[in-house]
């Protein structure tokens, strides 16, 4: 069934980054949007049903085919002598088909990636705010996503995904980094915001995301849980409860679904101005006055950071509507708004300069223009001031 639903997008695009794709007819995305839309339709089924299409469709087809790209996005992650060495395999080395990766290990090692890049591993929730890498948003995070066409534009985004909730009521966040894996998915394959999904479904996920940040160290999941006594111990057969979920787990959480938003175009393209300012006051309050002292707060300052260039760009903003749906594009087509055209050589070549080179510049010392919320997540150079997070 997921087979048939996307088979004619897997068929036609298999292994082909989105901005080389001329047309998009012929496309079943309404069967696609009906699949996404059950409850069944998780990851471990969609992608187990890709790799038999592959089996049975593409075999010997290269599915990643930028080799400099594909040796520096494999060097982010270092496995030697492990399937990751192998983890984009292209159509002259297929030879050693028993050892090539399936497409939920491709996943994963994106998915790896992605969250290396927002929160890398070392980061101390608690440490001073100079050793807090917060990368939510930015150029290089449009470098890692996006290069593959596995979903039809026209494919509708579940509701579930952007609205949330990303926690149970105890306060576990399993549902909540499950539906960030699906939307991960879904934007990295090429999925867009339709126009019946309007800003107030985002809001509602935004605010969520908030509650996330808001709330981490505030209280456990296992504060409400008894401890059995000795009898009921014996008796009892249900498995213990889950580990508590740590702090820093909340806010890779709420950092990699902002990231996501942000690829959308939630905050460029789809949300009206004073809902942005609205935002921006709210994520403000949240800011203590001084410089950031923990992840928790560097989070925030990158999120207010990220809407104020947003309000600065509404008066003439640069978007690139294949980053939206074609029906947010339209929108944006005003004389407040630019959409911007490049060649798809153009784009492709800037997608790899921005992933492939450090933050200070590229190879021969050009210095590559930075997202606002680098410095005021990293603490350096650029920082706005923390008192400053007023609207204009």
């Amino acid at each position: 069934m997921v087979g048939a639903a996307f088979g004619s997008t897997w068929g036609a695009h298999y292994g082909i980054d989105k901005f080389e794709v001329s047309s998009y007819d012929g496309w079943q995305w309404e069967a696609e949007s009906s699949i996404l839309a059950c409850s069944w339709a998780k990851i471990p089924i969609i992608l187990s049903s890709l790799d038999v299409w592959i089996r049975q469709h593409a075999a010997g087809r290269a599915y990643f085919t930028i080799p400099q790209l594909k040796k520096e996005r494999l060097a982010d992650a270092p496995r030697s002598g492990s399937l990751y060495d192998r983890a984009y395999i292209t159509a002259d080395n297929d030879d050693e088909s028993a050892s090539t990766m399936t497409m939920r290990e491709k996943l994963g090692f994106d998915f790896d990636c992605f969250l290396r890049y927002i929160l890398p591993p070392n980061t101390d929730s608690n440490g001073p705010s100079g050793r807090q890498p917060l990368r939510i948003l930015g150029d290089r995070l449009r470098a890692l996503l996006g290069t593959h066409l596995e979903v039809h534009p026209g494919t509708k985004i579940p509701m579930a995904l952007l609205s949330g909730p990303f926690e149970s009521e105890s306060g576990a966040i399993d549902t909540g980094v499950e539906k960030m894996q699906r939307l991960f998915w879904l934007v990295r394959g090429g999925a867009c915001l339709q126009d019946d999904q309007t800003w107030e479904t985002t809001r509602t996920g935004f605010q969520h995301i908030l509650e996330l940040i808001a709330n981490v160290g505030a209280r456990e999941p296992l504060d409400d849980y008894d401890e059995p006594t000795s009898g009921q111990r014996e008796a009892a057969s249900s498995p213990p409860p889950p580990p508590p979920t740590t702090p820093l787990e909340r806010l890779k959480l709420a950092a990699g679904l902002l990231a996501l938003f942000d690829f959308l175009g939630v905050f460029d393209a789809q949300w009206p101005r004073y809902i942005v300012q609205t935002s921006l006051l709210q994520v403000s309050r949240l800011i203590p006055g001084s410089e950031p002292r923990s992840a928790q707060e560097g989070l925030l300052g990158a999120l207010a950071s990220k809407l104020r260039g947003v309000l600065g760009r509404h008066g003439g903003r640069v978007v690139d509507a294949r980053h939206v749906g074609m029906g947010w594009a339209a929108r944006l087509e005003s004389p407040r708004a630019c959409v911007r055209e490049v060649a798809c050589t153009d784009i492709c070549r800037q997608r790899a300069k921005m992933y492939l080179y450090p933050p200070e510049g590229t190879a021969e010392g050009d210095t590559l223009p930075s997202s606002p919320v680098v410095g005021a997540a990293g603490g350096g150079f650029g920082h706005e001031p923390w008192s400053d997070f007023g609207l204009d």
